[in-house]
């Protein structure tokens, strides 16, 4: 696991012991020779989970521009499935895996 720390303008004066952890998620191999398939997705269960899926504006609490973005809540990704969501021990930070989201949507 790789665990980094976000420096931004802001945060320049701040003491690095205030400035959280996030953990980085490296990425996994899609080759057939490291898995043993259990059977095929559900599809149908796919397109129910993107459509319960609430797509949020919003800005980072940390952003003093305020730049718009645009989204989903973790929190809220996880009462679907909490294959979509990672949570760093200890930090308190969720964070999206990316790879059953985009398989999802396909």
């Amino acid at each position: 696991n790789l665990f980094v720390r976000n420096l931004s303008a802001s945060a320049m004066n701040t003491s690095s012991s205030t400035i959280p952890w996030t953990q980085m998620q490296s990425v996994g191999t899609s080759d057939i020779n490291f898995k043993h398939v259990n059977g095929d997705l559900d599809v149908d269960v796919s397109l129910e989970n993107i459509c319960q899926m609430e797509f949020k504006r919003f800005y980072y609490l940390d952003d003093d521009e305020r730049t718009e973005r645009r989204g989903v809540i973790a929190q809220q990704i996880e009462q679907i499935d909490k294959e979509y969501v990672h949570s760093a021990e200890g930090v308190g930070k969720m964070t999206l895996d990316l790879n059953p989201l985009m398989m999802d949507a396909l």
